[in-house]
C-alpha cells in the first residue's frame, strides 16, 4: 500500500518545514510527498528542496499561481500512490497518522476512504477540539449538510478522486468539502479512526477565514448536495438527486451562523451575510446549534481558544445581539434570538477561567446529588423487593396454615376417626 501526500504551498516558507517534518517522521514508510509550489514569492521552494535533498521521497514542483485547488490537482496528476492524502503547508500530522489509517484500510478492504480525529492548535499551542466525531460508512447524508473533517484528516483512494473530477478550481473555499461530497455520492464507504492524528494550525487573519467568500462557496456546495450533480457520472442510485431539498434551508442558516461568528470575531458586522441566504425561512432552527456555531467560530480570526470569549464579549455583544435579532426575523424561528443568546452566554461562562471552577463545582455537586439519588432509589427498590418477598412468604405461611386446618377438619369428619374416639371414651 503506497500513499501519495499532496502538499500545495503558497508563500509558506515559515511553515512548510513543519509540515514536511511531520511527514518524514511517519512510522509508515511507504509514502511520497509532492510539494506543489503555487507561484510563491518567498523561499517556500528553497525550504522544500532543502528537505527533499535529505529524503528522496519528497518531490518539489512549481507552477504559476493558480490557487489551492489547482495546486492539489497538479499534485494528483503526479501522484503514483494508490491512496491520497492532502496536507496543507501550514498543518501537520501525527507520527502514526499513516500507520493507523492504512491499517484500517487493510482491515476493511471495502473502504474507499478513512478519516481520523483532528484538533485546531492556537497560537499558544493549546489544542481546541469541537467535539464532533463524524460517522463512518455511508457519509453522503452528512457531507451533503456540512464539512465533516479537515482535508488532511482523510486518506482516500486515488481512483475515486479521479472518478469524480478531482478538486473544483472554481471554488476558492470549501473545495475539500465539495470533493468529499462527490466521493460520497458514488456510494463510497468511509472508515473512522477516532484517535486525534491531524493538526490544524490557527493563524490570525487567515485568508481561509474570509466569512463572505466562505459562505458564498459553502452555499454552492450545500445546494449541490441537495440536488443532482452532473459532475458525478455514476452516483449511487439513492443519491442521484441528492438529499431532500427541504432539508437545505436550515443547513444554510447554520452555515450562515458559523460565518457570522467569523465576521463578528474579526470586528465587523455579520449583517451583510444575511443577504446571501435567500428563499424560504427555517422555522425549526435549534437555538443551541446557533449558539454553538457563534461560540466556536468567533475566536478563530484571532487564533484564540474559547477562553478568549471572556475578554471578547464586551466588544462583540452588540454585534451578536444585532445578528441574532435579524436571524430570528429572517428564519421565522420563534424566540430564537433570546434562547440562542442564553445558550451562548452559558457556553462563554463555562469556558471562562473566572467561572469555570464555579461551573465545575456546581456540576460536581449535581453529580454527587445524582449519585446519592441513584443510591437512594436503589435502596428503595431493594426495600420494596424485600417487603414484597416478606409479604409473599407470609402469604405462603398463611395459606399453608389454612390448608393444615382444612385437612384436620376433613380428618375429623372421617368415620374411623369418630369410631376411634368412641372406643377411647368407653375405655
Amino acid at each position: 500500500m503506497n500513499v501519495s501526500i499532496v502538499i500545495p504551498a503558497f508563500n509558506a516558507a515559515g511553515t512548510i518545514a513543519d509540515a514536511l517534518e511531520s511527514v518524514t517522521s511517519q512510522s509508515f514508510p511507504h509514502w511520497e510527498a509532492i510539494v506543489v509550489d503555487d507561484g510563491s514569492t518567498d523561499e517556500t521552494a528553497v525550504v522544500a528542496r532543502r528537505l527533499a535533498a535529505r529524503d528522496p521521497r519528497i518531490k518539489v514542483t512549481r507552477q504559476e499561481n493558480g490557487g489551492e485547488s489547482a495546486a492539489r490537482n497538479t499534485g494528483i496528476s503526479l501522484a503514483r500512490g494508490e491512496w491520497l492524502l492532502f496536507l496543507d503547508a501550514d498543518d501537520w500530522i501525527a507520527p502514526r497518522h499513516l500507520e493507523r489509517l492504512t491499517a484500517e484500510l487493510l482491515s476493511h478492504p471495502e473502504l474507499d476512504a478513512v478519516h481520523c480525529g483532528s484538533v485546531r492548535v492556537a497560537l499558544d499551542g493549546t489544542e481546541v477540539a469541537d467535539g464532533y466525531a463524524p460517522p463512518s460508512g455511508d457519509l453522503f447524508p452528512t457531507l451533503a449538510r456540512r464539512a465533516a473533517f479537515p482535508v488532511h484528516a482523510c486518506l482516500v483512494r486515488k481512483s475515486r478522486v479521479d472518478e469524480v473530477g478531482r478538486f473544483d478550481t472554481s471554488l476558492r473555499k470549501s473545495a475539500d468539502w465539495d470533493l468529499w461530497q462527490r466521493v460520497a455520492r458514488t456510494g463510497a464507504l468511509f472508515g473512522a479512526v477516532r484517535e486525534v492524528l491531524a493538526y490544524y494550525r490557527m493563524q490570525p487573519n487567515s485568508a481561509s477565514l474570509d466569512a463572505m467568500e466562505l459562505l458564498r462557496d459553502g452555499l454552492r456546495v450545500l445546494t449541490r448536495g441537495h440536488g443532482p450533480d452532473p459532475r458525478v457520472a455514476n452516483p449511487h442510485p439513492a443519491y442521484s438527486n441528492g438529499c431532500p431539498p427541504e432539508s437545505a434551508p436550515s443547513q444554510q442558516f447554520y452555515l450562515l451562523c458559523w460565518c457570522a461568528g467569523l465576521s463578528i470575531g474579526e470586528g465587523t458586522s455579520a449583517m451583510p451575510l444575511l443577504e446571501l441566504v435567500s428563499g424560504a425561512g427555517a422555522r425549526d432552527l435549534y437555538p443551541d446549534a446557533v449558539g454553538q456555531c457563534l461560540f466556536e467560530s468567533a475566536p478563530l480570526p484571532a487564533a484564540r481558544t474559547y477562553e478568549a470569549w471572556e475578554s471578547m464579549w464586551p466588544a462583540v455583544r452588540d454585534r451578536v445581539e444585532e445578528f441574532l435579532r435579524a436571524l430570528e426575523e429572517r428564519s421565522g424561528t420563534p424566540d430564537l434570538a433570546s434562547t440562542a443568546l442564553i445558550n451562548l452566554k452559558q457556553r462563554i461562562l463555562r469556558s471562562s477561567p473566572s467561572w469555570r471552577l464555579v461551573f465545575a463545582d456546581a456540576e460536581r455537586r449535581a453529580a454527587e446529588e445524582q449519585a446519592l439519588r441513584t443510591t437512594l432509589e436503589a435502596d428503595l427498590r431493594e426495600s420494596q423487593r424485600l417487603l414484597q418477598e416478606t409479604q409473599r412468604l407470609l402469604g405462603d405461611a398463611q395459606r399453608q396454615a389454612q390448608e393444615k386446618e382444612s385437612a384436620l377438619a376433613q380428618l375429623e369428619r372421617e368415620p374411623w376417626v369418630r369410631l376411634g374416639r368412641r372406643v377411647r371414651m368407653v375405655k
